[in-house]
Order: C-alpha cells, then sequence, then structure tokens
C-alpha cells in the first residue's frame, strides 16, 4: 500500500514538473499586444476599435465619449509597439513609451498560473497568465479593478 501511495506521490510530481516545463517552454519569445480590457473599457489594438461594458458604457456621459473619439487614433499608436519580451526567466514589459525589465517565477493555479516578477527597480508584481489559442492572457487584478491584456508572437 506504501509502494502504491509513493508511486502515485512521484506521479504527480513528475506530472507537475513537467506541466511547468511545458508552460516555461510555451511563454518564451515575443508576444504583442492584441487586446487590453481596462476598467470597462475593451481596447483591440489590432482591429482599432474601443468597446464598453454595459456597466462602463451607462456612466459615460456624451462629452467623454468625445474625449475618447477624439483620443482613439492616439490611443492605437501609442499601444502599437507594446510587447512582452520573455527569454529564460527574463521578461520585459513595453507598453507605449514605458518599459519594465525584471525576472520571473511561474507556479501552477487552478487551470492557469500565476507569475510572480521582480523588477530591476525592486518592485514586484503578481499576474495570472494562460495560453489559449495561441494567444498569452495576462490577468492583473486589485481591490477595485481588474485588467487583461491579450498578446500574440
Amino acid at each position: 500500500m506504501k509502494k502504491l501511495l509513493y508511486t502515485f506521490i512521484a506521479c504527480l510530481t513528475v506530472a507537475a514538473a513537467s506541466a511547468q516545463s511545458t508552460i516555461d517552454k510555451q511563454l518564451q519569445g515575443s508576444w504583442m499586444l492584441a487586446e487590453a480590457m481596462v476598467s470597462g473599457m475593451r481596447i483591440n489594438v489590432t482591429a482599432q476599435t474601443i468597446t464598453f461594458s454595459k456597466a462602463k458604457e451607462a456612466e459615460l456621459t456624451q462629452q467623454q465619449r468625445d474625449v475618447i473619439n477624439s483620443q482613439k487614433q492616439e490611443v492605437f499608436d501609442n499601444l502599437k509597439g507594446s510587447r512582452v519580451i520573455i527569454s529564460g526567466k527574463t521578461i520585459e514589459f513595453y507598453m507605449g513609451n514605458m518599459g519594465k525589465q525584471g525576472t520571473y517565477t511561474v507556479a501552477p493555479y487552478s487551470d492557469a498560473h500565476v507569475l510572480k516578477v521582480t523588477y530591476e527597480d525592486g518592485s514586484a508584481d503578481e499576474m495570472i497568465v494562460f495560453i489559449k489559442d495561441k494567444q498569452l492572457h495576462i490577468t492583473k487584478s486589485d481591490d477595485i479593478d481588474r485588467d487583461e491584456m491579450v498578446f500574440a508572437k
């Protein structure tokens, strides 16, 4: 009975290590921003469209809509080169004209993974990541917002 239990535990350990290795391999490369969902706003960089959740749509005034429409092209121009580059255990984020570099660890979490990043400036981030339909999904949440970015190779 003990031998069976040890065999089962060994199999689980090998499976977890294999899954870890697989996600590390899948994350490698340069990922371009395709879409971002921020504060009820969906910005599709590829299609150059901006849409709103029903809740966000209800709270926007006409003046706010006009401002968003007048600045839409500027938003797309700023986000066009946004990307994540992952090489080994190094990760680089470039959004608009800002960039951050650091190292990461990844651990299984439900049907996704937790990506923990320690940046060169000493700050840190924790986010949920998964790959679906050859796209990298990164979700970051706090007490108020849940933002998601989708990247494609």
